[in-house]
């Protein structure tokens, strides 16, 4: 069945859904589609917020029904340990882009980048470099996670990252 999703802002969203679908499934089609985060999505039909666990034939919901989509801003507390080994304590948006949270990370502590070239720094989580043009969320980074700002070295003409966290 054909439901349709009414952002705040106005924009329709047209979705093809089973009446066994679950909202939580529907939500992940919608992040792939419109790139609207899963987590950020609070769907509301008839003054109700629906469960990301229970299904569109739970609600008895008919096809051509409307819901509202609204876009909600996680803040998550992340620790940042730079360089020097200092950590920094930032506050940010789960939805924030990696390059705002390097500019973020700037903002508050600009000495420590000074001896390290952009092409020579490495931002990585849980082991996984961090790559421009991706979102926090989309490395499962919330509050309390630790982002490890590290040197890459020049080894036999190319870059390598270095170890950027301690040994278990």
């Amino acid at each position: 069945m054909q439901i349709f999703l009414q952002t705040m802002a106005g924009k329709m969203i047209s979705l093809s859904v089973e009446p066994s679908e679950t909202i939580k499934s529907a939500k992940a089609r919608v992040q792939e589609a419109e790139g609207l985060i899963t987590s950020q999505q609070q769907w509301v039909w008839c003054g109700e917020k629906l469960s990301d666990r229970l299904s569109f034939e739970d609600y008895e919901m008919q096809a051509d029904s409307t819901i509202d989509l609204i876009l909600s801003k996680q803040k998550v507390q992340i620790s940042v340990r730079t360089f020097d080994g200092n950590f920094l304590r930032l506050e940010t948006e789960s939805c924030s882009s990696v390059e705002e949270l390097k500019n973020q990370i700037e903002e508050a502590s600009p000495g420590c980048f000074k001896d390290v070239a952009p092409e020579y720094r490495a931002w990585v989580f849980q082991g996984k470099s961090l790559e421009d043009g991706r979102h926090l969320s989309d490395y499962g980074i919330e509050s309390g996670s630790t982002v490890w700002l590290a040197a890459r070295k020049v080894a036999r003409g190319a870059l390598s990252e270095a170890s950027a966290e301690p040994p278990k």
